[in-house]
């Protein structure tokens, strides 16, 4: 059995063959993910997606990094790191969303890493992060946009709306922004790559479990009535 997984995602180039891993030992019925998750904690130097070696197990988010905090309106009422924010305490911090929409009315999802503390593994909104302390909103979605997808923002993006958004583990203050661009974005390391959808296959992922629920709720309430007008 292991021999017969090992041959089969070394194939389907998800893994890169090296002696260590005929010591691991795989449960028939794990999915890809599950033992892609599994190789590239034990054996990080051998891990590889699509020919490009990553150090998974290397990378996590900067829990010390520092984020204002604010209150219902947007004011900021003081600040704490990303852990604090991150941990329950149910502390407002503020983040910024950008969609991509191209000409075609296709939207641009990345998708997470899996070594994601929150919803790892999953599409969600083409550009997504914090609000820097000392940072402002129109800062911060240029400064996200370049570092995830590798775009300069050469015009500014549409501000469509902001809500406060309440997970099991934390508040955001989310600002959303939009763009329409048939520029082609080059995904970096923080990411696990992404594409455009159509709205079709937009819909079917809906319920899926494949997006973040932040995401799905954007989507359905703003994102949805946008992409048919186009």
């Amino acid at each position: 059995m292991r021999s017969a997984v090992v041959e089969q995602l070394t194939g389907a180039g998800i893994f890169r063959a090296c002696p260590a891993f005929q010591e691991l030992s795989f449960a028939e019925g794990r999915s890809h993910g599950s033992l892609y998750a599994a190789f590239a904690y034990f054996f990080p130097e051998y891990f590889t997606v699509n020919g490009k070696i990553r150090i998974f197990a290397a990378m996590k988010d900067n829990d010390n990094e520092l984020l204002p905090v604010v209150d219902d309106e947007g004011g900021i009422t003081g600040s704490a790191t990303r852990g604090e924010c991150h941990g329950g305490s149910m502390l407002l911090h503020p983040v910024v969303h950008l969609h991509l929409i191209d000409s075609k009315g296709r939207l641009y999802l990345q998708k997470r890493p899996l070594w994601k503390t929150i919803q790892p593994g999953r599409y969600d909104t083409a550009v997504g992060g914090h609000v820097d302390w000392g940072e402002g909103v129109a800062e911060a979605i240029v400064r996200e946009t370049r570092e995830e997808l590798g775009l300069e923002l050469t015009e500014a993006p549409r501000h469509l709306t902001t809500y406060n958004f309440t997970s099991p583990v934390e508040r955001e203050r989310v600002h959303i922004y939009y763009i329409v661009s048939d520029v082609q974005p080059r995904p970096s390391r923080e990411l696990d790559g992404g594409r455009f959808f159509t709205l079709e296959e937009l819909d079917g992922l809906c319920g899926s479990g494949r997006l973040t629920p932040n995401f799905e709720q954007e989507y359905r309430a703003y994102i949805r009535p946008l992409l048919t007008k186009h």
